[in-house]
C-alpha cells in the first residue's frame, strides 16, 4: 500500500484528497452509527454487562500506563501543524486556530464516544482492541464495521508518511 500511495503522498497539493478526506469522515460517521445501533438493538441489559462503580474506578496497575500512551499518542499530532497550515485555504493563524480546534472535538467526540459504547456493550469482557469484540458478534453489522475499518486502514495515509514527505521535499528543495 505504501508503494501504491507514493505518488499521492510526495505532491505538494493534495487538493484531490478533500474527496477521500470526506469518503473517511463519512465511513467513520457510518462505524460510530452502525456501533450506536448494535448497543440499541443488544438483547441483554446493559446492567448485566457493566459494573458502574468498577468503570469509572481509576486502577493504579500498568493498565493506567497503557491508557496514558494512548491519549498521548492518539493526540501528538504537531509534526502534522505545518503540513495541514500549508494545505489551508486562505491562510491565516485564525483560520489553522479553528480548524485544528474542530478536528480536535470531533476526534475526541468519536474516541468517548465509541469508548463508551464498547463498555456498554461489553462491559468487563472489554478487550484492548474493540475490533475482536465486535468480531465475536453475528450479524451484518459486525462484519460491515469491521470490512469498513479494514478499507480505511488499507487507504489512509500513515502519519509517518506526512513526517517523511516534508524531510525529503526540505532536502529536494535544498539542492
Amino acid at each position: 500500500m505504501a508503494a501504491f500511495q507514493l505518488s499521492v503522498i510526495f505532491k505538494r497539493q493534495l487538493t484531490e484528497m478533500k474527496v477521500v478526506s470526506y469518503m473517511l469522515a463519512g465511513v467513520v460517521i457510518v462505524f460510530v452509527s452502525l456501533v450506536f445501533y448494535e448497543l440499541m438493538t443488544d438483547d441483554k441489559k446493559v446492567s448485566e454487562t457493566v459494573d458502574f462503580d468498577e468503570a469509572i474506578r481509576v486502577k493504579g496497575d500498568h493498565h493506567l500506563i497503557t491508557s496514558i500512551n494512548i491519549i498521548l499518542f492518539a493526540y501528538s499530532i504537531q509534526f502534522m501543524t505545518f503540513p495541514t497550515y500549508q494545505e489551508l485555504e486562505n491562510r491565516s493563524t485564525e483560520r489553522y486556530a479553528k480548524a485544528s480546534c474542530i478536528s480536535t472535538l470531533i476526534y475526541s467526540f468519536v474516541f468517548v464516544f465509541t469508548g463508551t459504547i464498547a463498555v456498554l456493550m461489553f462491559g468487563s469482557d472489554l478487550k484492548a482492541d474493540f475490533l475482536l469484540n465486535l468480531a465475536e458478534r453475528e450479524g451484518n453489522v459486525s462484519i460491515f464495521c469491521r470490512v469498513s475499518y479494514c478499507i480505511v486502514l488499507a487507504f489512509h495515509i500513515p502519519y509517518f508518511f506526512f513526517t517523511s514527505k516534508e524531510f525529503l521535499l526540505v532536502i529536494y528543495d535544498e539542492i
